[in-house]
């Protein structure tokens, strides 16, 4: 009995080490520490709230093979395929000049200055390739948590459900972008200088119900996408309409959502003020965004802000 009782205390120690640095891992190194949890990442359902992502992205999760008997297995990241072209109109569809009479593509809306605006910069379509990692690996909501955050960077902060990039909230001189937006489109979004196509501030094609020539589903408590991080990006408002109480450092917090009602995801939410969506990630960011012009693929995404060079 004594060896019995003992060889289950043995195998309850070892349950208990699987966590942190102790868990299996992917072929790519990641750890699966979530929240109160601890599990492979590998071993992890894929996230419900990619069922929300529209037709212009190509969202997958890679399988592999694994050990002595072929098992296959899922991977640790997602993959996210994009053009990067909005869904919605767009004066940054246009060259040249703009005369509201005379618009340039069936899409069209009112630019933010007319009747003859100047477009700076074309929206040129990409060949975006966002890989983020399946489990959520949280830093805490402390001063030495955030320290070790990594901070946003020029390029690509995240996809939004349409297939456009988010940026952080700096433009090319590191100032606030919104001091930008009189450049910005009918739906707070424009093109750096070789045309990508991008929204810094709050999406509000997404989630602002009633705009013209808007989203018919646009809701301000939607899911708006998805970080380098692997955590969702949610709109201005909780699911019963509130306004969110965010972390102290970061831009999020845990709470129900319209694809989690437990309320067990940590998510961040758009505001209406600086960073607009992340300040800092609160995720581990394994992952990265890879784009594809003209045959020739860079990594322009997780950088620093002294990469900056739009």
């Amino acid at each position: 009995m004594r060896h019995y009782l003992a060889a289950i205390l043995m195998s309850l120690t070892l349950a208990g080490c699987m966590s942190g640095e102790n868990l299996p891992t992917s072929p790519r190194g990641h750890t699966g520490s979530v929240g109160p949890e601890s599990i492979p990442a590998w071993y992890s359902k894929t996230p419900t709230f990619y069922a929300q992502f529209r037709s212009a992205v190509t969202v997958s999760r890679p399988s592999y093979t694994s050990g002595p008997f072929g098992l296959r297995r899922m991977s640790s990241t997602m993959i996210l395929t994009s053009t990067g072209e909005p869904d919605h109109c767009s004066v940054y569809f246009c060259e040249g000049m703009v005369d509201p009479r005379d618009p340039c593509d069936p899409r069209w809306c009112l630019p933010p200055l007319w009747p003859w605006t100047p477009v700076l910069g074309k929206i040129e379509p990409q060949g975006f390739e966002f890989e983020v990692p399946v489990v959520q690996q949280l830093w805490s909501d402390t001063r030495i948590g955030y320290s070790h955050a990594t901070e946003t960077g020029c390029g690509p902060i995240g996809i939004a459900i349409n297939g456009v990039a988010l940026f952080d909230q700096h433009d090319a001189e590191g100032e606030d972008a919104a001091t930008e937006s009189v450049h910005f489109d009918t739906f707070n979004g424009h093109p750096t200088p070789d045309g990508i196509y991008h929204y810094h501030t709050n999406p509000i094609y997404l989630t602002v119900i009633g705009l013209p020539d808007g989203d018919p589903t646009a809701d301000p408590a939607r899911l708006v996408g998805v970080m380098l991080d692997g955590i969702p990006l949610y709109g201005p408002a909780d699911c019963d309409g509130s306004t969110p109480v965010l972390e102290r450092f970061f831009h999020g917090h845990y709470g129900p959502t319209p694809d989690d009602p437990s309320g067990r995801t940590w998510h961040y939410h758009v505001t209406l003020e600086a960073p607009y969506f992340v300040g800092r990630y609160k995720g581990k960011v394994l992952g990265k965004c890879l784009n594809t012009v003209g045959g020739l693929t860079t990594e322009i995404s997780p950088n620093t802000p002294e990469d900056c060079d739009w």
